[in-house]
């Protein structure tokens, strides 16, 4: 139970915190501290970071701080993605799921210690290009079942113009939508599956997840931002580190 809470805490905090993050350390949780399988965490992973960033979304659309054109456009594509990913993941192992997704945190852990791309040095991209983003987007999320935030928040900024301070909320409804199509998929496609999950434990972790998101979003303006994304993607990069060398046994030996 300390493992789901603490878990549980850390992955809201990271959303409310900075829009992004949350799934990535889902995932590896449920597989190696709750017993789940890959498929299973991936589609748990789905459940949890659907209902943390919907009800984030929802407090944040009360306030006005979402960017409608921007998620909108972002989250028809991206839930064409998912959707198709999703029905992709059928015909590929759990390892070789848990192989790439051990790539994407590699990749996260970069863009979060990256310099970051001010709205000076970049120009608003084309509907064509937002669009083929927001299929890129939904993908990653219904194969390997992360939202993709790290990648949604500095495409939000840097493509579509849109202002930091709206980017994180805005990002959180792109995830809910598009985490939702591509659990909504795998329930069509596995039913059985998807209703073995332990349903106690993913509504426990979810429900403790957005307590820590409504904790993570009120600390957002205090507390340094540059600092807190090298501490977690130093964190995620030694969950990578094991997840890739776990799963690269499993399938070749």
């Amino acid at each position: 139970m300390l493992t789901i809470l603490f878990g549980a805490l850390l992955i809201g905090l990271s959303l409310g915190l900075l829009g992004a993050g949350g799934s990535i350390i889902t995932v590896p949780l449920l597989a190696y501290t709750l017993g789940f399988d890959e498929k299973q965490a991936i589609v748990g992973a789905l459940f949890i970071v659907a209902t943390i960033s919907g009800v984030s979304a929802l407090l944040s659309l009360r306030k006005g701080e979402i960017h409608f054109r921007a998620a909108v456009w972002l989250s028809i594509t991206g839930m064409v993605g998912s959707a198709l990913a999703a029905k992709l993941s059928m015909w590929i192992s759990g390892e070789l799921q848990f192989i790439l997704l051990a790539g994407i945190m590699f990749l996260a852990a970069w863009r979060m210690l990256a310099k970051q791309v001010s709205l000076k040095e970049s120009r608003p991209a084309s509907k064509a290009r937002l669009g083929m983003t927001g299929l890129g987007l939904g993908g990653v999320t219904g194969l390997v079942g992360v939202g993709g935030g790290f990648l949604i928040v500095p495409a939000l900024v840097t493509l579509a113009q849109v202002p930091m301070r709206v980017a994180v909320p805005t990002s959180l409804t792109i995830i809910f939508f598009n985490a939702s199509a591509g659990l909504a998929n795998h329930f069509i496609a596995s039913s059985n599956m998807v209703f073995s999950l332990d349903w106690h434990t993913l509504f426990v972790f979810a429900f403790v997840g957005v307590i820590g998101s409504f904790v993570g979003q009120s600390l957002a303006t205090r507390l340094p931002q540059q600092s807190l994304k090298r501490g977690f993607a130093y964190i995620i990069l030694v969950l990578a580190m094991g997840m890739l060398i776990h799963s690269c046994i499993q399938l070749f030996i």
